[in-house]
């Protein structure tokens, strides 16, 4: 698909960028920016140089209906397109009454994302209703994961106040080319309170088995598929804590090198702001054969009690034991939570990085440092180093690793967002760092949302193109410019056709599934790269290795495999490259969780491959 006016910010000027508008009378208000580039059924965002209270737009002639949003002094307005509008190029016109105040041309394509959640058989809406009043909350999850060992993903939707979801992946049943879902239980009805979800198969036994972390005591439940022949999933303790608590996000992966899944539990407050507990404090575990053993001692420092959401094992500064980031909400001095914390794995225990290192984002002068929910990790230099991205209330950041210091690069490379164009601060949760168009660099997808508590501003999703070390912003164009509470963000290819599609549950509103159509009418290439380990010397799941490709224009593409948690949530571990225009791949090099390196010929691109330890 055709990416129109690539270099064009999607917010334009007027003056700059459209005919003279109808003369109004002296005195009449006139646009002074709009969104140009938008979608059938998207949204367009105008702003007025003075209030306009009675306002009416149409778009060729036909009138949009009242505005999504508008703000108190009635300048910016928030307006849905109809989902029948044609690409082309309209005239969008606005008015006073009868009176036009001005016009201006939109550039109308197909979204880059189409919505599918109703095709697939994955709509359904999150319910909050029992929430607790007066807390600052974020209980939605998303989990991925192949419940009966069919060789697909099924998902796992959790809920807070009704009960959570598990749908089966059907395949394509009404040949429309989307896969198809279908409602399952398999002993998971009733679960509710669910703040996150995570996957991993920790008894090594080969299927998938379920972590849920809730505002409550968390549940751990075996999958039984391969001792019974059958998926069911079985409630079972494991050790692990059954304090109440709110367990936003989980971490797993194997730094002791004994072959199978430790854990680390992120908590945040019970109630924010409000109510702290007693156990709000996150947890490391060690797996021993199934068992897990609380060893929070091996964090050296004082960090356990501050506010938690994402956590990744990764070998981050290539020494061949995992390291841990943690993505934590930055509150400020007095409530004592402190910033993101790069946990160094030394061997027997783990230390802290440095703050000077540049991992975490020191406080400001007011006593606020980033309120970060959502991370992400990959090699955005092609220099064989996992890199990060992560969210926030306010401007969102992107580090470079040199496998020491982290560089931030946020500006520099355009990927900063700190306010919406009407002037709210962006919030973001969900973060996806992953080749979208595969171009062969990373782009970025924030979900965004208002706090609860704030209401209704406005706050659509942020898309982010890579354009080789150049962000610009897509979001309107992306077609992911809904205007929602977006909280979790799962990544997976839906489709299998090479080409990352994704989800996002959205407080008190429908699940959205994206569908990517960028692949239509494109020659870019791509490979998907799956692991097994064999139990023994590498985990079932292989979490913690290391896979790269090389490409004749000298690039060399890398991915630390992880189980993609986002923000309360578990995509798809695959590792996925888009290529651009490469069209083979001589080999693919997997170094493996205990070290040992291999050299694998893939036999072609525009293929997932599956390679076993």
């Amino acid at each position: 698909m055709r990416k129109p006016y690539r270099g064009v910010l999607p917010w334009i000027a007027l003056a700059c960028a459209s005919p003279a508008p109808p003369q109004p009378a002296s005195g009449d208000v006139g646009l002074l920016d709009y969104s140009a580039e938008v979608t059938p059924g998207g949204t367009v965002y105008i702003r007025m140089s003075e209030p306009l209270l009675d306002v009416l737009v149409t778009v060729d002639g036909e009138p949009l209906d009242e505005p999504l949003w508008s703000n108190d002094d009635a300048s910016n307005h928030l307006f849905r397109l109809p989902g029948a509008l044609v690409p082309g190029t309209p005239e969008l016109l606005v008015f006073s009454g009868e009176q036009p105040l001005a016009a201006a041309p939109l550039h109308v394509e197909l979204p880059w994302f189409e919505r599918v959640e109703a095709q697939t058989g994955l709509q359904h809406r999150h319910d909050p209703e029992g929430t607790e009043l007066g807390c600052l909350q974020s209980l939605t999850a998303l989990a991925f994961l192949d419940v009966d060992g069919d060789g697909d993903l099924d998902l796992f939707s959790g809920n807070d106040d009704t009960e959570s979801r598990l749908f089966e992946n059907q395949g394509d049943v009404d040949g429309d080319g989307l896969v198809d879902f279908a409602r399952l239980e398999l002993g998971l009805s009733g679960l509710g309170r669910v703040a996150s979800a995570s996957v991993a198969d920790w008894d090594n036994d080969g299927d998938s088995d379920l972590f849920v972390g809730r505002r409550g005591a968390n549940y751990t439940f075996e999958n039984r598929l391969i001792p019974d022949g059958t998926p069911g999933f079985v409630e079972v303790d494991l050790g692990l804590s059954s304090h109440a608590q709110r367990t936003m996000g989980t971490a797993w992966g194997d730094f002791d090198g004994d072959a199978d899944l430790d854990l680390y539990v992120l908590n945040h407050h019970w109630c924010f702001p409000g109510r702290r507990t007693p156990n709000q404090n996150d947890q490391l575990y060690r797996n021993e054969g199934g068992e897990f053993v609380e060893v929070s001692e091996l964090l050296q420092g004082e960090a356990l009690d501050d506010y938690g959401f994402t956590g990744i094992f990764v070998d981050y500064d290539l020494d061949g034991d995992q390291d841990l980031m943690t993505i934590q909400d930055h509150v400020g001095v007095e409530d004592s939570a402190g910033p993101n914390l790069l946990w160094v794995n030394d061997g027997d225990s783990f230390h802290p990085l440095p703050t000077e290192a540049g991992y975490s984002v020191p406080v400001d002068p007011w006593g606020k440092g980033a309120n970060a929910m959502g991370g992400d990790i990959g090699d955005l230099n092609h220099d064989g180093r996992p890199d990060l991205a992560f969210s926030n209330i306010g401007p969102n950041f992107v580090l470079l690793s040199d496998g020491t210091d982290f560089v931030d690069v946020t500006s520099e490379w355009g990927a900063r967002h700190d306010v919406q164009p009407w002037g709210t601060n962006s919030i973001t949760w969900g973060v996806l760092l992953a080749d979208f168009d595969n171009d062969a660099d990373l782009d970025l997808f924030f979900s965004a949302g208002a706090l609860v508590l704030e209401g209704g501003l406005p706050q659509p999703g942020v898309y982010l193109e890579n354009l080789g070390g150049a962000f610009v912003d897509r979001t309107w164009p992306a077609g992911v410019d809904s205007p929602t509470a977006g909280r979790a963000t799962a990544l997976v290819d839906l489709d299998g056709d090479g080409w990352l599609d994704f989800l996002v549950a959205n407080w008190d509103d429908e699940v959205e599934v994206y569908r990517n159509r960028l692949g239509v009418n494109s020659d870019a290439h791509w490979l998907m790269v799956d692991l097994v380990g064999d139990g023994v010397h590498v985990s079932r799941d292989a979490l913690g290795a290391t896979v790269s490709v090389e490409t004749d224009d000298g690039l060399r593409h890398t991915c630390f495999r992880n189980p993609r948690p986002s923000l309360s949530a578990a995509g798809d571990p695959v590792c996925h490259f888009g290529l651009g225009a490469q069209d083979h791949v001589d080999e693919v090099r997997i170094t493996w969780p205990d070290g040992t390196e291999v050299s694998v010929d893939p036999g072609g691109v525009d293929q997932r491959i599956e390679v076993a330890y």
